[in-house]
């Protein structure tokens, strides 16, 4: 599966990056904001992308709106360390939500 990490924390990206190295996960990106999760997915053209919800600029909730709108969506796996976006995040057809630290 190919994967793209979003979060706006470098080692939150590279502790994900990490364990799906260990499960044989192939890692197509990695991007710090919404709008780079935007140009990743356009570019890699990923199966699953594992998004923070808060980011500066462009949030994960408002990329996966975009992310939503291409032919193709890749699945979104929201990853947040807060349960109160669990609602918004199901409105944007998150596919699942993991709350982080992430295990």
């Amino acid at each position: 599966m190919n994967v793209l990490i979003v979060d706006d924390e470098q080692l939150a990206r590279q502790r994900l990056r990490h364990m799906l190295s260990g499960m044989g996960e192939q890692v197509v990106g990695e991007a710090a904001t919404g709008e780079q999760a935007l140009q990743q997915t356009m570019n890699a053209n990923p199966d699953l992308v594992l998004m923070d919800i808060r980011m500066t600029g462009m949030d994960g909730q408002e990329s996966a709106v975009y992310n939503n709108q291409i032919d193709k969506p890749p699945d979104i796996i929201f990853t947040t360390a807060n349960t109160d976006h669990a609602i918004e995040a199901i409105e944007s057809n998150a596919y699942e939500i993991q709350l982080k630290p992430i295990n």
